[in-house]
């Protein structure tokens, strides 16, 4: 905020060092230059986001050395003394940063520790800061995210002669390093995933993978740790884990790659392995019914068994009792041979007798027959249903490897569904902390606007904003 815009609003004539130093003793405002002034707590972010840690350091070394050749190349081609061009890398659109190299430090010599100062970006005016201690020009993120810029982005700085600082320009060239690019999208998807892997709280198997696929050629074992780390996952198992996966290969001592095809195969062959499973549970209901079946015909086959053998036996009783009457008769035939005259009449009669009985026996014949032949169908039937015992036991092993293979995959899905419903709970809760945080502010930020120091605080910063603008103007 300019000082001699307070001045100028409050339409009073007090001392200006007179004016800043009371204004900096007030504990809310540090001076930025000699006539312009910033709230001390916006400022005090501004250099806790420069000094925060890259815990991504490691994996953007290579990202690093093809920059430093694409630099070099930049350095050949580049003769223009009033301009330079840029390579934008994962870290720069991760902060926001424009981290100056040597040819452009030389640029920035004369200015001060720290300065803020209005630049072009492609037709509009951007305030943005230097700082000379980190080397950078900062604030740049929105307009890294509004043009979808990503990592291998050429663009070009450029400046001419002003009144009191240069008048620079920062424009995209359209051009793009293919190998930054590459590298540096590695790095952001790796980032991605950690913060998703912290957020839904993914387990150690799915957070590796998804690390490992990030990086094809291969991770360190200090660098996978790393990454587990950021992704707040316990790495006691790492190394067993590494060793249980057929597609985790140590392609170099202490270097794991992730064979992604022969990892698709390995999991589609354990889907594969759940259907089996989930069919041969089916088989074995099935199996089950038609065992019942068979019991069924079994005790029907065992009824019609103990039928047949009780017929049997009678009519061996009613033949042996048949014989002996005919040979009883033909004693008394014999013996009467010579009354034959007298009992011709009551042989008649005993012939008309023995007819009946014939007749009988011819009955008992066809019953006896019409039974055997009845006992030969259930010898065919009883031949047909062990056809069947065995078909169906062949189809009930079949089904019972299926149906495991399916329970498996079930299992799986079943834990996969209760980890995200734990993780979307989990946000549910933060959200709500959140927002009761959120109003609490609020409360806590009208009660402060009330005291009239704060009031013309306010109003002072709307005047440095005025100020921006009639000098972008």
């Amino acid at each position: 905020m300019a000082v001699e815009k307070v001045k100028e609003f409050f339409d009073v004539n007090f001392e200006l060092e007179r004016l800043i130093n009371y204004l900096e003793k007030s504990g809310l405002f540090v001076r930025i230059m000699p006539d312009l002034i910033f709230s001390k707590r916006v400022f005090n972010k501004l250099l806790d986001k420069l000094s925060v840690e890259d815990q991504l350091e490691l994996f953007r070394q290579s990202e690093q050395d093809v920059l430093q050749e694409a630099e070099l190349m930049l350095i050949i081609k580049d003769t223009n003394p009033t301009k330079r061009q840029y390579i934008l890398s994962s870290r720069d659109l991760e902060t926001g940063r424009l981290s100056l190299t040597k040819r452009l430090s030389k640029t920035f010599r004369d200015f001060p520790e720290v300065c803020y100062f209005n630049i072009d970006l492609n037709g509009k005016s951007k305030g943005i800061w230097y700082f000379a201690k980190y080397n950078t020009l900062f604030d740049l993120k929105d307009w890294y995210e509004e043009n979808k810029l990503e990592p291998g982005h050429i663009l070009e700085l450029s400046w001419s002669e002003g009144d009191v600082i240069p008048n620079f320009k920062l424009t995209i060239t359209g051009e793009r390093e293919a190998e930054v690019h590459s590298e540096g999208k590695r790095v952001i998807e790796l980032a991605r995933f950690c913060r998703k892997a912290r957020c839904e709280q993914l387990d150690l198997e799915t957070t590796l993978f998804g690390i490992m696929e990030c990086f094809p050629a291969g991770l360190h074992l200090d660098y996978i740790r790393k990454a587990l780390e950021m992704a707040e996952v316990n790495t006691n198992q790492l190394e067993s884990l590494l060793s249980a996966y057929p597609f985790l290969e140590e392609i170099d001592s202490q270097v794991w790659r992730c064979n992604i095809a022969m990892k698709n195969s390995y999991f589609d062959f354990l889907n594969q392995i759940m259907e089996a499973q989930k069919e041969l549970e089916t088989a074995r209901r099935e199996v089950a019914g038609s065992l019942a079946e068979v019991l069924n015909l079994q005790t029907e086959k065992d009824n019609l068994y103990e039928e047949l053998t009780y017929l049997q036996k009678v009519h061996r009783e009613e033949q042996a009792l048949y014989q002996q009457k005919l040979s009883e008769l033909a004693v008394q035939n014999e013996h009467y041979q010579i009354e034959n005259a007298k009992l011709k009449s009551e042989l008649e009669r005993l012939k008309e007798h023995e007819k009946e009985l014939l007749q009988e026996i011819h009955t008992q014949g066809e019953q006896l027959t019409s039974l055997r032949k009845e006992k030969n169908k259930l010898k065919v039937r009883n031949e047909q249903l062990e056809n069947k015992v065995i078909q169906v036991q062949g189809s009930l092993v079949r089904s019972l490897e299926e149906a495991e293979s399916e329970i498996i995959r079930l299992k799986k899905q079943v834990a996969e569904k209760s980890s995200h419903i734990d993780s979307l709970q989990y946000a549910n809760r933060e959200l709500q902390k959140n927002l009761a945080r959120l109003h609490e502010e609020r409360r806590d930020m009208k009660r402060k606007l009330s005291y009239w120091p704060v009031r013309l605080i306010l109003a002072l910063l709307g005047l440095t904003n005025g100020r921006n603008k009639a000098v972008s103007g």
